[in-house]
């Protein structure tokens, strides 16, 4: 069962989004290589992007806090394609896991655009056993390439060319825009944004494969000092297949990011399985990560919980994260009026 996440609900502060500079001459407007639908888990848990693949109709996870894209042993047989062995490259998951076969799928689509011959990463069997046409994980490894509009409450994921001005690139209706500068981990394509969790400066992973926000217990531990002792340190599980890992519940005061303030979060506190797993870089005597390599849990994950209240304009190339109030619910003949609000369409190859 999800808890809820809003006990006194966010505060967004207005800003304006920054004006194209007059100098940018060569830049251009905004143009949309894909627009999907979006197929949203219960209470908007989990959202899933309607692909092709090998010309059949399948749902990938959105998951902006993974690498590689990735796809199920069975969906892999099913398609007929080859699962390979790759002995110098492992991809680690936040349970310490880690899968280390690929494929290449010669014919794949996210709506108008089109891919021949893209990798993914096979993955666990098990990861959506429940759901017959889920068929894997829609990751970094292709997003980053593009600027990502996410807007969960009106179900809708668009790709946008990185190719124009910078800034006022928030197309759609808000009264307010907050500008968050964001980091790009070269290696996985995570975005990384500075967060205040009560008033302690942490860095943040986005993470729409997520369910509920996550905090390191590492930095439970050192930075706030909780332990599992305490009364108000919940124990509401354990993490998937590591029946000695235990899943704590804490409520904090607030968290906040350039213009956003949640107040009251409670957040899942667990255990850091990927320390260790991977070689640590020298301490750099920040707490911003190196954006080149990332060897353990970040500080906090941000999940569904905050981010299916969000409308987002995820700028990969320029490293800025543009937020809205969510939008209402999209009604089933607003589709003339939500195109004509949208920048034009442009045709694309997708880019691996």
């Amino acid at each position: 069962m999800r808890a809820t996440w809003w006990s006194a609900g966010i505060c967004f502060i207005a800003f304006a989004a920054p004006a194209t500079p007059a100098a940018s001459q060569a830049c251009g407007p905004l143009k949309i290589v894909a627009s999907v639908d979006l197929k949203a888990a219960p209470n908007d848990a989990a959202v899933f992007v309607p692909v092709s693949l090998q010309q059949q109709t399948k749902y990938l996870l959105l998951d902006t806090g993974g690498t590689i894209s990735e796809l199920t042993p069975s969906a892999v047989s099913k398609l007929a394609l080859e699962s390979v062995k790759t002995p110098t490259l492992r991809f680690y998951d936040i349970r310490g896991n880690y899968v280390d076969h690929h494929t290449i799928v010669p014919d794949f689509a996210i709506g108008g655009l089109t891919g021949h011959n893209v990798d993914f990463v096979v993955g666990p069997n098990d990861l959506f056993r429940d759901s017959s046409d889920v068929a894997g994980i829609l990751g970094p490894g292709i997003l980053r390439y593009y600027d990502v509009a996410l807007d969960i409450a009106g179900r809708k994921l668009t790709l946008l060319s990185q190719d124009h001005c910078d800034g006022k690139v928030v197309y759609w209706t808000a009264d307010s825009v907050a500008v968050v500068p964001m980091q790009v981990a070269k290696a996985s394509g995570h975005i990384v944004v500075p967060v205040k969790l009560d008033g302690q400066t942490l860095n943040a992973i986005l993470d729409t494969g997520v369910s509920r926000s996550t905090l390191n217990l590492s930095v439970a531990e050192g930075d706030f000092h909780l332990n599992e002792k305490q009364p108000d340190m919940i124990a509401v599980g354990r993490m998937r297949d590591k029946d000695d890992s235990i899943v704590y519940r804490h409520a904090f005061k607030s968290l906040s990011f350039e213009g956003l303030t949640i107040s009251n979060p409670s957040l899942d506190i667990i255990p850091d399985l990927q320390r260790g797993q991977m070689e640590r870089p020298p301490a750099t005597g920040t707490r911003m990560p190196d954006s080149s390599v990332e060897q353990k849990l970040p500080d906090l994950l941000i999940g569904m919980d905050v981010l299916r209240h969000l409308h987002l304009y995820i700028a990969y190339k320029e490293q800025k994260l543009y937020i809205t109030p969510e939008s209402a619910p999209a009604a089933a003949d607003a589709s003339s009026s939500a195109s004509a609000a949208a920048p034009p369409k442009d045709t694309a190859a997708l880019h691996q």
